[in-house]
């Protein structure tokens, strides 16, 4: 694999289901106790949401578009009725998540690329033109500044998680675009608002389909704690039938 950002890629899974993605999970936890150890036995998953505190990120769901959110109450209503406790009012600090998601991003894929710079004939203008502010980035800044953050960030976020399992969120606060080369910067800048910010504590997170906003379909985030997994496989088991 070829990194965009050495701290902040992480390989995922697009599955066809909330089940089939559990079957890969299984695969990559080693449930049957042979060599591979991500997690200890006592921070694996249990299915279900039932018994389960979840926390409504407020920012998140107010700054979504009003077919978003309507889809998001749909799903809370679901969540509750399969057992979870549900707590709004969960409010993230406010930091430029995407800012600082930018600043570490690009200082290491600079980093990555900077071998190649005797090919820079191989990379088109624009590609070059989103490396060249990381090369500028003093080594003071990556790690006194932005990675400095992003952990003061990340205990902040811990702290918001006393008391519950995992937060939820739409996914994307717009209906994804038909084609996203035809969107304009405004969408492009709007797809990862809500995602950023696991990207830099490292917590898991998972996106599932709650049905359909303006035509294409919606998504539900739902983010554990650090080091844990979050994998609530009921009632989505099956997929989400909600229109």
């Amino acid at each position: 694999m070829i990194p965009l950002s050495y701290s902040l890629d992480h390989v995922g899974f697009l599955t066809r289901s909330v089940q089939d993605a559990q079957i890969l999970l299984d695969a990559l936890l080693d449930t049957e106790g042979a060599a591979l150890r991500l997690f200890p036995p006592d921070r694996r998953y249990t299915p279900g949401v039932e018994g389960c505190t979840l926390g409504v990120l407020e920012d998140y769901v107010e700054a979504s578009d009003s077919h978003v959110r309507r889809a998001f109450e749909r799903a809370v209503e679901a969540l509750r009725a399969s057992g979870a406790t549900v707590r709004g009012g969960v409010r993230l600090p406010h930091v430029d998540t995407q800012g600082l998601y930018g600043r570490i991003r690009g200082a290491e894929a600079a980093h990555f690329h900077s071998r190649y710079r005797d090919r820079s004939g191989m990379y088109s203008g624009e590609i070059l033109a989103k490396l060249a502010p990381g090369m500028e980035e003093r080594a003071t800044e990556y790690v006194g500044g932005a990675q400095m953050e992003r952990i003061v960030l990340a205990r902040q976020v811990d702290r918001l998680m006393d008391g519950i399992d995992a937060f939820i969120s739409p996914t994307v606060p717009v209906e994804a675009p038909p084609r996203i080369g035809e969107a304009g910067m405004e969408v492009h800048s709007r797809l990862n608002a809500f995602t950023h910010i696991f990207n830099l504590t490292g917590q898991p997170a998972l996106s599932i389909p709650i049905g359909n906003g303006g035509g294409l379909p919606v998504g539900l985030q739902v983010a554990g704690r650090r080091g844990a997994v979050t994998y609530p496989s009921s009632p989505w088991a099956s997929p989400w039938r909600v229109r």
